[in-house]
């Protein structure tokens, strides 16, 4: 979160990010029309020192008989210099390839070279095809190669290609279709400031934008506009939250180690001072004491620190391992020289702090003494304040570190146990690449749609199959889109929806619950009916009861926006963990632009995607599955950030009550130890080993509450400070309550335990010393 880039003048770089408004109001984030991004990168060499345009999406593989998926960058050459890659073998793009040379060569990660094509050493020879055309190796990026995660944690190019063959089909790169994933990254020039470049940017775009669709009804009061984020903002977007909390937790668990660790060493020193008084009358002064425990502390430090890389290592590869496409930056995760000095100088500063804290509780007249009264003085004794800080800190830090663990831990399970409202079991979401079909007429293309669909229920393995723009639960690889209804043809009250384009077949597969009307018929996709359905949240922003059932809106999109539709069914909310319900609509037609497969299988049988572009492939061979993945494991997909959390703050809370209880343990055994001889006389006199255990308890009780009531404090200051700043922090009565019962419950035990070896035993034996 704080290390820079990788990358050459890394504060300056930035990505141009747009949205689309209609009278001032936001209709489109993160899109805008494709001209405008050639407008812009033509424009860019007034506002930025280099530049370059880049189109993520993901294609398939056609060279291979297994057509992978793969992510594809379509850049500008100048996007590889700004982002420092370096190559294994061959070269970078040259200006003979960029905007407009429409030269087809392609450039390979690592990685890619790795696993498509087994790190052949003719790699430079071969050819990889997307669609029909076939692109020229030229080039396989370097191992140590980082690439700046703009698209979100995990998602890596696999095979750059040049700009002029990017997946926006002709026919959607004019100035009324808006397109996504597309952006204009730059190094805006030194000194110069962001906010003035993004105004005119801005200016100069959207003047160009309202110039191209004046006098179009649909546009009328249309506008976009620009900001530029710097790349470090994008990479770290909704993870800093995470990244602090798990940063906060590991500080608190070492400042309750350093805690214990201070009380165990203050009691090993009591039970040394013999040892020590030897050394004493022998002439050993403080500061040789001083260096006979630092010693020993580091000898005890050394096994430690190499165990600790170790786990630290084995840490980092579990992380890199599940949780990359969760947290940002992990492929830079490692440890370095520098990580290794800093741990060094780290463990080096606590031997001699906690020497130094011990030789400050060394008392050389004393301990002189002690040998002198055989035995009976004390050189070391650790007083009582300082043993009520002790478990005061202890109680304290545990209680906020096991608070602030708990919510987070509550919130995470509910999100995961949340039930959502469609099924989940035997279903399939398969997203469609249709190659050189995106170029046919749109006739076409439906009607290979309904002979797939037709197809797809042939095979022994498929019970249903649908034909869907959208699923309940997306990917990043799922491109989603949002449209508008409105009570006037002229949309001044418009309000903003979820479109999925669906068939007859696709609500009545996902169990979707009726709350009121009818299903869509074959008719109403034939005749691509004005109807529409729509759900709970949309029908209460429709109107605030919901009660919008029979009521006709206008439908903003390319062709029927004079034609009223008809709400004929409202379903319920679809519930999904973690996350606002959103407005849905659904309409029926075929989706042609982005197709996508809802398929279910029979009981007890797995849908492959071998099967899937086989049966597809005796229809047009052009399609392909670009990704096939089951409704059980996108629910799980949903909730990994959920179950990332739900473990990490159960480990924490682990920890914490661990080395809590080791903490509390030993300064009351020291505690006891020093008072046996009273114990052994109160038991003498007739205390019952009950009593005892509760005058211990009750002894304990006042740093303990005083603990509780410092955490108390601090989580509500903290509380307060979160809720004026950016980090959410979720709170649930069982993170307010329980902690305090885990921190009693601990004490009662803990005391139990310190005193048990006394109290069972006959009070003779206490006072002889057995």
């Amino acid at each position: 979160m704080i290390k820079p880039l990788p990358y050459v003048d890394q504060e300056r770089l930035y990505l141009l990010r747009g949205d689309a408004y209609t009278n001032g109001q936001l209709d489109l984030a993160n899109m805008y029309p494709y001209p405008v991004a050639v407008e812009a990168y033509k424009k860019a060499g007034d506002y930025f020192e280099e530049f370059a345009l880049v189109y993520f999406a993901t294609d398939v593989v056609r060279s291979f008989t297994d057509s992978p998926l793969v992510a594809t960058s379509y850049v500008t050459p100048e996007y590889l210099s700004l982002v420092n890659v370096s190559m294994t073998m061959g070269r970078s793009f040259t200006k003979d390839e960029g905007f407009d040379a429409h030269n087809p060569v392609a450039i390979i990660s690592y990685d890619t070279w790795q696993q498509l094509f087994n790190a052949r050493a003719d790699v430079l020879n071969e050819t990889i095809r997307f669609g029909e055309i076939e692109f020229s190796i030229i080039g396989v990026t370097a191992k140590d190669f980082i690439e700046p995660q703009l698209m979100g944690p995990g998602r890596l190019t696999q095979v750059w290609l040049s700009w002029d063959y990017n997946l926006s089909p002709p026919r959607y790169r004019g100035w009324g279709t808006f397109n996504i994933n597309q952006y204009l990254v730059g190094k805006i020039p030194s000194g110069q400031s962001a906010a003035k470049i993004e105004q005119s940017i801005t200016t100069y775009l959207n003047s160009r934008f309202v110039e191209e669709i004046a006098g179009r009804a649909s546009f009328e009061g249309g506008s976009i506009g620009f900001k530029l984020v710097r790349f470090s903002d994008i990479i770290l977007v909704n993870s800093k939250t995470a990244i602090f909390l798990l940063f906060a937790g590991a500080l608190v668990l070492l400042l309750i180690a350093c805690a214990n660790i201070t009380n165990l060493m203050l009691a090993r020193a009591a039970n040394q001072q013999r040892g020590m008084a030897i050394k004493a009358v022998l002439g050993a002064k403080r500061s040789h004491l001083f260096s006979s425990v630092l010693c020993e502390i580091l000898l005890l430090l050394l096994p430690t620190f190499f165990l600790s890389l170790m786990v630290a290592q084995g840490a980092i590869e579990l992380l890199q391992a599940y949780t990359s496409h969760l947290l940002p930056r992990l492929n830079e995760l490692y440890i370095t020289t520098s990580s290794l000095l800093f741990a060094t100088a780290s463990a080096l500063f606590l031997a001699f702090a906690f020497a130094a804290i011990v030789s400050r509780q060394i008392n050389c007249a004393r301990l002189n003494l002690l040998l002198q009264s055989s035995g009976k003085s004390t050189g070391i004794q650790i007083s009582g304040r300082v043993r009520q800080l002790l478990i005061m800190m202890q109680v304290m830090l545990t209680t906020i570190l096991v608070s602030v663990s708990l919510h987070i831990l509550q919130q995470s399970i509910s999100n995961i146990n949340q039930p959502v409202r469609f099924f989940t079991k035997n279903l399939y979401q398969v997203l469609l690449n249709n190659g050189t079909q995106a170029d046919s007429s749109v006739s076409e293309q439906k009607g290979n749609l309904l002979a797939i669909r037709e197809k797809l229920l042939t095979h022994p393995q498929i019970e249903r199959a649908s034909i869907a723009s959208d699923f309940p639960i997306t990917s990043d690889k799922i491109i989603s889109w949002f449209s508008y209804l409105s009570v006037d043809p002229d949309f001044v009250d418009q309000r903003q929806a979820l479109l999925t384009l669906v068939d007859e077949y696709y609500l009545d597969m996902l169990g979707a619950e009726w709350v009121r009307g009818r299903r869509f018929t074959p008719e109403d996709l034939q005749t691509e009916a004005t109807a529409i359905i729509i759900n709970q949240s949309f029908a209460r922003l429709l109107q605030p009861d919901g009660d919008v059932m029979h009521k006709r809106y206008y439908w903003l999109n390319s062709d029927k926006r004079q034609f009223p539709y008809e709400i004929v069914g409202i379903i319920r909310d679809f519930n999904l963990p973690g996350r606002t319900e959103i407005p849905r609509m659904f309409v029926p037609q075929t989706s042609i632009r982005f197709p996508r497969l809802l398929l279910q299988a029979k009981p007890n049988l797995i849908i492959s995607k071998r099967n899937v572009n086989e049966l597809m492939a005796s229809v047009n061979s052009q399609y392909k599955v670009s990704e096939l993945r089951s409704m059980n494991g996108a629910h799980k997909e949903l909730v990994a950030r959920d179950s990332l959390s739900a473990v990490v703050t159960f480990v924490l809370c682990l920890l914490a009550l661990s080395l809590a209880a080791i903490g509390i343990y030993a300064v009351l055994s020291y505690t006891v130890q020093l008072r046996q001889f009273e114990m052994g006389i109160r038991m003498a006199i007739g205390a019952t080993p009950l009593r005892i255990l509760l005058q211990i308890f009750k002894d304990n009780l006042k740093p303990v509450i005083l603990g509780l009531l410092s955490a108390a404090f601090v989580l509500i200051a903290m509380n307060l400070l979160l809720a004026q700043t950016k980090f959410t922090l979720p709170s649930t009565s069982l993170g307010w309550w329980l902690p305090p019962l885990l921190i009693l419950c601990l004490t009662a035990a803990t005391s139990l335990l310190s005193v048990w070896h006394l109290i069972s035993k006959p009070a003779n034996h206490i006072l002889r010393g057995e």
